[in-house]
């Protein structure tokens, strides 16, 4: 369900905030629809339940219609409308930041969606091109000049890696790619579609380098936004099964606010949230930061499950030996700009020994 421009919930398409804004990325819909007041209809009473299971209670409570003064409520239902079937954050009709409407106040700073739009339709995953990047943005005053050139392609299958230093622009770049930033020049296609539209027709799982939900949430709670809703309740609940499984998430971690839980944990919850629904486009920065050496074993499993399934799995990181092991071909990324062609671990550990 795609809000449109009305009087009625003054939404308009556009991209989504920088990272550093005062108001940037907040949860995912708390309620993704809500129902006008003519209809009398909300969203607890339209949407379907789930099944009841003790253990994973906490979802059908986050679905409930959040109250007086939620974060976020993308849209009305129409008059004409007789049920709501809300699509998972559908984030394409987010205004832009300094220009939100009244009643849709961002609550969180830095927490970033990684799960967007309807279930990826495709049974192979995209082909990526970049090509000729050049982004940069504002820091106060100044605009900073991040990526001076970058080019790459990705395909079904292949975990591509993008290695570099602190600093060097990786997370510009996936901003870049998951349409959270405009570049200056060049291009950036994925299936020869614009990383926004790409988005709303099949979603992207994207992970972030940082990420806080709510502190009062708990990792099902989270998990409860990534779900979709237009989906039967026993595929919602299979893909929230298969999503914890893969990352390690017991029942007892699952219900435990993850303002108690260690980094390793809440990392782990967010990649469950990017996992949600198999998507065919896999975005992961700086995934092992903050994770034990068995976590950093099950996330490069999943990795190469992913793209065993399909899937166009892109990964960045500054640590060459995890990317290594995972990677099909592996990019240098250093000072915004990138590598003419795809190189070998050796190339790189030099090329990073030599810089200052």
């Amino acid at each position: 369900m795609q809000a449109t421009t009305s009087a009625t919930n003054g939404w308009t398409h556009g991209n989504l905030p920088p990272t550093g804004s005062a108001r940037s990325f907040g949860s995912l819909a708390a309620c993704v629809g809500r129902a006008s007041a003519s209809t009398g209809a909300s969203c607890r009473s339209s949407r379907p339940s789930m099944a009841p299971n003790p253990a994973h209670s906490c979802i059908a409570r986050a679905r409930r219609a959040p109250k007086k003064g939620c974060a976020y409520s993308l849209g009305r239902e129409s008059a004409n409308s007789s049920s709501l079937q809300p699509r998972t954050a559908d984030i394409s009709s987010w205004r832009p930041a300094g220009s939100w409407s009244r009643g849709t106040t961002c609550r969180v700073r830095g927490f970033l969606p990684e799960r967007w739009s309807c279930r990826a339709m495709n049974s192979v995953g995209p082909k990526v091109q970049i090509e000729g990047l050049h982004a940069s943005y504002r820091n106060g005053f100044r605009r900073l000049n991040v990526l001076a050139g970058a080019d790459f392609k990705a395909g079904s299958g292949e975990v591509v890696g993008i290695v570099g230093p602190n600093g060097a622009g990786k997370t510009t770049l996936f901003r870049v790619l998951t349409g959270f930033l405009m570049p200056d020049a060049g291009s950036c296609q994925i299936d020869e579609m614009a990383p926004t539209e790409y988005r709303q027709r099949h979603g992207i799982g994207f992970m972030p380098e940082s990420c806080r939900p709510p502190s009062t949430w708990s990792a099902n709670q989270l998990l409860a936004r990534g779900v979709d809703l237009g989906v039967s309740a026993a595929l919602r609940e299979h893909e929230y099964q298969v999503a914890t499984s893969r990352t390690g998430l017991d029942h007892r971690t699952l219900r435990r606010a993850l303002r108690k839980a260690s980094k390793g944990t809440r990392r782990r919850a967010v990649l469950a949230y990017a996992l949600i629904g198999d998507p065919k486009l896999v975005v992961l920065d700086e995934p092992f930061s903050g994770l034990d050496p068995p976590s950093r074993v099950a996330l490069r499993t999943n990795i190469q499950q992913a793209a065993a399934r399909s899937a166009t799995v892109i990964v960045s990181s500054h640590n060459l030996d995890e990317v290594a092991r995972v990677a099909t071909s592996m990019y240098l990324l250093s000072r915004g700009r990138m590598s003419d062609a795809p190189v070998d671990a050796d190339t790189i550990y030099k090329a990073l020994s030599e810089e200052p």
